[in-house]
């Protein structure tokens, strides 16, 4: 590994760490960059440098293997071209290149083995290392976290729209239900059963006739005789009803059909609201198992970038041990 052999370089020479340089060395990880340069171990251009650098990346991608375009990335998906990358580039490109006389790497491997002495040159690829984790610990990391939060919300909310519709759409049924079965008809033709009803209505008044003059009936009558004096046209009208055709209650069938379709569409209504309410969750869902690893990949590479900086700087300062501190260690 290039930063391996550059620790061990640096190191060489030094014995166990004495007295006050036996302390850790704890670097705040927003202060990685500023602190190198203050101890003259970055050079203040270092972001004039990295800007050079990414240019002659650019131009050397254009040219890449197919086979190593997808080695651009990074593990979260997003376009990543870092030191460590470019790395890893020059390390696969370098597994079929050739050497010269001098034991340089030739072809493409040549020219990703030069992007990497210019990174390590100046300890550059620190100042990036630094720029990277100050980057995802204040920026990245919390907005994935955001948008993984939001999508959870989301999936909370839609559960419990899809039990409330579903509720409702129950709850629809059971009142629908009961209204039919209070005009005596099933629900299943709305309208061919009110038709069936209307011709009933004949019969119903002609047994409400009978009813009326019944001896039962007119016992109760002489011991009410308030009542008796309205009986008698109570009858008389009941028997005007029984004579009245069919068509004087037909108008009324329009407007009560409607009102019974309406409460039958409640159901259906309700059911399609919540099958809508599943469909949406299904596609959050998959957000969430896209974005999921994003995050956590984030969290590695951060993790992963904090060890080797930490294992760098303890090469470069007489093996002393070196802790990147601050919110960095709440995220990773």
């Amino acid at each position: 590994m290039a930063d391996a052999l550059i620790v061990r370089k640096e190191g060489e020479g030094f014995g166990r760490p004495q007295g006050d340089n036996a302390l850790p060395l704890d670097i705040n990880y927003s202060k990685i960059a500023d602190w190198l340069v203050d101890r003259k171990q970055l050079p203040s251009d270092w972001r004039k440098r990295l800007q050079v650098i990414a240019g002659k990346m650019a131009e050397a991608s254009l040219s890449l293997p197919a086979e190593l375009q997808a080695d651009l990335k990074g593990p979260e998906g997003a376009a990543v071209l870092d030191y460590y990358r470019v790395r890893h580039i020059r390390d696969k490109l370098a597994e079929s290149a050739e050497k010269t006389i001098f034991g340089y790497y030739t072809g493409p491997a040549g020219t990703w083995d030069k992007l990497v002495t210019a990174y390590e040159k100046g300890h550059v690829y620190l100042g990036e290392a630094g720029q990277t984790l100050l980057r995802n610990v204040d920026y990245e990391i919390p907005y994935a976290d955001k948008q993984a939060a939001k999508l959870q919300q989301q999936l909370a909310d839609l559960e419990r729209k899809q039990a409330d519709h579903l509720k409702s759409a129950s709850a629809s049924a059971a009142e629908y239900k009961q209204e039919c079965k209070q005009l005596g008809i099933s629900g299943s033709n709305i309208g061919r059963e009110l038709i069936q009803l209307l011709d009933e209505l004949p019969a119903t008044f002609a047994s409400t006739l009978t009813a009326l003059h019944s001896d039962r009936i007119g016992d109760a009558m002489q011991h009410y005789q308030e009542f008796t004096a309205y009986a008698h046209p109570s009858s008389q009208h009941s028997a005007d009803r029984q004579r009245m055709p069919d068509s004087a209650a037909e108008p009324l069938l329009p407007t009560l059909a409607e009102a019974l379709q309406r409460k039958a569409g409640q159901e259906d209504k309700f059911k399609r609201l919540a099958k809508e309410a599943e469909s949406k969750h299904v596609e959050v869902q998959q957000s969430l198992m896209t974005e999921a690893p994003k995050a956590a990949a984030l969290r590695k590479r951060t993790a992963d970038i904090k060890l080797d900086v930490e294992r760098v700087l303890s090469g470069l300062f007489q093996g002393r041990t070196v802790n990147i501190i601050g919110e960095i260690n709440n995220l990773i």
